[in-house]
């Protein structure tokens, strides 16, 4: 499970706790504090996935425009192979 559906996972948790007509305003604001807590504690490791998926996305758009290259060039190739074709 990635950090974002844990926090996704925790919000829900907290939202259920919240909601709950038996939870008191004081339980509420003990409830709000530790979400913030738990929070707080996974946003490193949710920075360091953002920061693998942005390098996966660069590396992503560096072969596509690799890949791009290539085609552009045996499409080019195959023009002058076939120019002198009859």
């Amino acid at each position: 499970m990635t950090t974002k559906n844990e926090i996704k996972k925790l919000l829900a948790e907290t939202e259920a706790k919240i909601r709950d007509p038996s939870t008191s305003g004081t339980e509420c604001n003990l409830v709000i504090l530790d979400f913030a807590d738990q929070v707080s504690l996974k946003l490193p490791k949710l920075f360091l996935e953002y920061e693998k998926l942005e390098k996966e996305l660069e590396s992503s758009r560096s072969y596509c425009r690799w890949l791009d290259k290539q085609y552009h060039a045996a499409h080019e190739n195959a023009r002058k192979t076939l120019k002198g074709v009859p």
